[in-house]
């Protein structure tokens, strides 16, 4: 018989979660310094606006996650589904009145940024 002690799986869980946020938001503001440098507030306010897209897209996932343990779907279902949740997720933080302006305003710099790079934007 095999047993999952719920307290070690959340907290392994929960110490990935941290690791995947960090380094996914660690990457992302080391790695876009041209974002970073045209994003309106400064680089606290990047900084949070990464935090919040990270934490709210991958939060999500190991919770649909252990609510799925042992439910009776296709193979892989449920990461698709712990995936989608992690998506509503942040659609729902940009429309929020707190987080709304960090997030909107993180998409319209990359996309200003993009357009530039193909010639699109003056």
């Amino acid at each position: 018989m095999n047993v999952i002690s719920a307290e070690s799986l959340l907290v392994q869980m929960g110490l990935w979660v941290l690791i995947a946020i960090a380094l996914a938001v660690g990457a992302t503001y080391l790695l876009r310094p041209k974002v970073r440098a045209r994003y309106p507030g400064g680089d606290r306010r990047y900084l949070t606006a990464l935090i919040i897209q990270a934490a709210g897209f991958m939060i999500p996932i190991p919770v649909v996650l252990i609510f799925l343990l042992g439910a009776p779907i296709w193979p892989m279902f449920e990461v698709f589904l712990a995936v989608a949740a992690g998506v509503v997720a942040v659609v729902i933080l940009r429309m929020l009145p707190v987080t709304g302006p960090l997030l909107r305003d993180l998409a319209r710099t990359r996309l200003q940024l993009a357009l530039e790079r193909m010639g699109g934007a003056s």
